[in-house]
């Protein structure tokens, strides 16, 4: 069965890819719904998972974006391509490494950068640069910016002793995307 699906994508076939948040692999069904396999797996090799958080389709190759890896995973009919994996971080100090997000034209991968939930939630950080990254990991452009006000809140248990930070249900966030021919 399906449970906690995190992204759905269908190819040109109409073909369907699902995305669990517990999984390591893709899960393939056919137009019908009919079960066909499995695309990729555990591990940090080639064509394998840890975090697999988004993903899509660029012509006939779907791409896989890895969270953990900062890795995009590239699939031509099923059979795993190539994999580029990029190391940078944006400028500012208070901005963590990259996320891969999807692919841009050209390899580019479209990303967004990371920030602590602490920064987020007490107002230091208000917005995350959405950014286009070469395979070697060059920053190519600023694309825009995502508004992460009120999208994370700490929250305060064992009289103060204890603090999470949680994403409150239905908070208001920007929304964005990449086109299919891999512009934005």
């Amino acid at each position: 069965p399906l449970h906690e699906v995190r992204h759905v994508t269908t190819d040109a076939a109409s073909g369907i890819y699902v995305l669990q948040s517990t999984s390591p692999h893709l899960l393939h069904f056919d137009k019908n719904g009919s079960y066909v396999g499995t695309i990729g797996g555990e591990g940090s090799g080639p064509g394998e998972f840890q975090t697999p958080f988004r993903m899509g389709w660029r012509a006939d190759t779907l791409w896989v974006a890895d969270q953990a890896t900062s890795r995009v995973s590239l699939f031509v009919t099923g059979t795993h391509s190539r994999d580029f994996t990029f190391r940078t971080s944006s400028q500012s100090s208070w901005y963590g490494p990259l996320t891969p997000a999807g692919l841009l034209s050209g390899n580019a991968a479209f990303s967004i950068a990371s920030a602590p939930s602490a920064f987020i939630a007490d107002g230091r950080v208000s917005t995350l640069p959405l950014l286009a990254v070469s395979e070697a990991g060059e920053q190519l452009a600023e694309i825009g910016q995502l508004t992460v006000d009120g999208v994370v809140v700490e929250v305060s248990a064992d009289e103060g002793n204890t603090t999470w930070y949680v994403k409150p249900p239905f908070s208001q966030g920007s929304l964005w995307g990449v086109a299919p021919d891999g512009s934005y």
